[in-house]
């Protein structure tokens, strides 16, 4: 079997910044953005989340929302909110504050 046909092994959904895996719903939500836009990877975090580790989400790329559930651990009334992510195939490295980043012509 060549490369161009054997099939892509895609790993569990996970956020690189808290190291943890994402759960229920979310695993085959963001397993099937993965497949379908051919993203490399399948780490995901928020924007704010990639900032922290010098990355910056390319401008015009689209958030994929999950749903986050809170309080459901301590008994408390389930709260849900809607999280923003965005793989790491929709991040670049950032660059420094100050910094003017020149742009080549392609030879």
């Amino acid at each position: 079997m060549d490369a161009a046909n054997t099939p892509r092994t895609i790993d569990f959904p996970a956020n690189p910044i808290t190291k943890k895996e994402y759960r229920g719903n979310n695993v085959e939500l963001l397993t099937n953005v993965t497949v379908s836009n051919k993203y490399p990877t399948n780490e995901w975090a928020g924007y704010r989340q990639w900032a922290s580790i010098g990355r910056q989400v390319m401008k015009g790329q689209k958030a994929t929302y999950l749903i986050s559930v809170a309080g459901a651990e301590d008994g408390g009334r389930k709260k849900f909110r809607k999280v923003k992510v965005f793989n790491l195939a929709q991040t670049c490295e950032a660059a420094p504050v100050g910094v003017e980043v020149e742009e080549t012509a392609a030879a």
